[in-house]
């Protein structure tokens, strides 16, 4: 691994590695082929490939201030739309019941995923439950942290229920990366991250938050060109990537560089609803986009719990 490349090991050390050099990326804006997500399954509104200014507007017209409900015995029972269980691809699952049944079973092993949602929304603690499921199955699991010191997101994993001492430097790795340092995280991510998947045969990876990442590169063009050269490296390696994303401030359905949605296999949206009369304000949860699968495309109600992440999939928002 590389000299500006650092994993945290239990104890506080970090671990360094050998030093490599970064790709010579030449190429312009103009040679980055449009990611295609595929047709709707359903001839409904699907914001897979639409453009973000396109999508707010659409979005504007048809999502007015919402509440959940739960359906009671005196009420007439109601369809609940289900995403059909896709058997072609093996799943992996997250480990939050509900959104597992949203997503046809799982996340498809080896995709990208982006969970995008505004601060509060829980996109952290989303990860953490999707790392300890597979812990809790014997797989390797990589979490790098590009927001949170070490010793923090130790100590929320631990206030979570999660033994992390049964894991650590062993089948866990927890790296933290320092964002404002560019040649680091840079070299970081496209070198040695890759190189330790390969290392500890890790089947889940975990980039939290990816917009970072974005954030430190000079302008559009070389964003595209570094983030989709990115997602493709990812794929080659025998893993299940989660990546994270902060929304935009002014389209909150979008990621914040409006590049995730475009890339990944997956989009699960993080939102809060406000009820109508103002009396509060809820979480509810969405899977936009989801290739090579069906997918509910109902929204739903979650809550987080010291504990658990609980999404009400028997619940309707409207």
């Amino acid at each position: 691994m590389d000299d500006n490349f650092s994993a945290v090991n239990g104890d506080g050390r970090r671990q360094n590695g050998s030093d490599l050099e970064p790709e010579d990326f030449g190429a312009t804006e103009r040679q980055i082929p449009r990611i295609d997500s595929g047709e709707p399954e359903k001839p409904e509104i699907v914001y897979e490939d639409a453009e973000p200014s396109k999508r707010e507007a659409e979005t504007e017209e048809s999502s007015p201030d919402m509440d959940f409900y739960f359906e009671t015995s005196d009420q007439k029972p109601k369809k609940t739309q289900k995403a059909a269980d896709w058997r072609g691809d093996q799943r992996i699952k997250l480990g939050i019941d509900g959104l597992d049944e949203m997503l046809g079973g799982g996340l498809i092993k080896n995709s990208v995923t982006g969970i995008i949602g505004t601060y509060g929304t829980g996109k952290t603690t989303f990860a953490i439950n999707f790392i300890f499921e597979g812990l809790k199955k014997g797989e390797t699991c990589i979490f790098i942290s590009l927001d949170e010191r070490a010793e923090m997101l130790k100590e929320s994993i631990k206030r979570r229920g999660y033994n992390l001492d049964a894991y650590m430097d062993t089948t866990f790795f927890l790296i933290k990366l320092d964002p404002t340092d560019f040649t680091l995280a840079i070299n970081s991510i496209k070198n040695d991250i890759p190189a330790l998947i390969r290392e500890t045969k890790a089947s889940r990876i975990v980039i939290d938050p990816i917009s970072l990442f974005e954030g430190l590169l000079p302008d559009e063009a070389s964003r595209r060109l570094e983030m989709f050269r990115f997602v493709e490296m990812m794929r080659d390696e025998d893993c299940t990537l989660l990546m994270t994303s902060e929304t935009d401030t002014q389209i909150p359905y979008a990621s914040k560089y409006g590049l995730v949605e475009y890339l990944v296999d997956c989009v699960i949206l993080l939102r809060y609803v406000r009820a109508s009369d103002l009396s509060g304000t809820h979480l509810a949860v969405e899977v936009v986009k989801m290739r090579r699968s069906q997918h509910s495309r109902e929204i739903k109600p979650y809550e987080i719990q010291p504990d658990d992440v609980i999404v009400y999939s028997e619940a309707s928002v409207f």
